[in-house]
């Protein structure tokens, strides 16, 4: 067991810090994204994406972490991780299966313009929406869990 871990209280406050961030900035990035898609949104909405996330985390985790107590991680935190861990694995499992059921329709469709249903980016960004939204259900099923006790 680790002696010297960042605790519950850590851990639940760096939880509700990724949670915030994501939720403000992916779907807004998205939203763009699907409303103009270019050959290069999908690069560019990952760039966006990681850039505007990383200055607000750096930030906030370190205030995180001077305002949290230390202490042990314990069982709690490692069962909380394992159950958010399973619950985002079906959301992105379903997620999957829909892009592939996605992918099916727009070889049926044929043409392939760039913000065509067809399109491969609009694939993409499905995609990557379908894993935005495994991720926020990660860290909501977590919060909850945090706060259940």
């Amino acid at each position: 067991m680790n002696t010297r871990g960042t605790g519950a209280d850590f851990q639940e406050r760096s939880n509700l810090v990724c949670l915030v961030t994501t939720a403000l900035i992916y779907p807004a990035l998205l939203a763009v994204a699907f409303a103009a898609p270019t050959r290069f949104s999908m690069i560019g909405l990952l760039i966006a994406g990681v850039m505007l996330q990383v200055f607000p985390l750096v930030v906030l985790h370190a205030i995180v972490a001077l305002v949290s107590r230390e202490e042990p991680d314990d069982e709690r935190v490692v069962a909380i991780r394992q159950r958010s861990a399973r619950a985002s694995g079906v959301v992105l499992s379903v997620g999957v299966w829909l892009v592939i059921g996605l992918t099916v329709a727009q070889g049926l469709v044929g043409s392939v313009e760039v913000g065509s249903f067809a399109s491969p980016i609009i694939t993409g960004h499905v995609l990557l929406g379908c894993f935005i939204v495994a991720e926020l259900t990660r860290m909501t099923h977590a919060a909850v869990l945090y706060r259940r006790g």
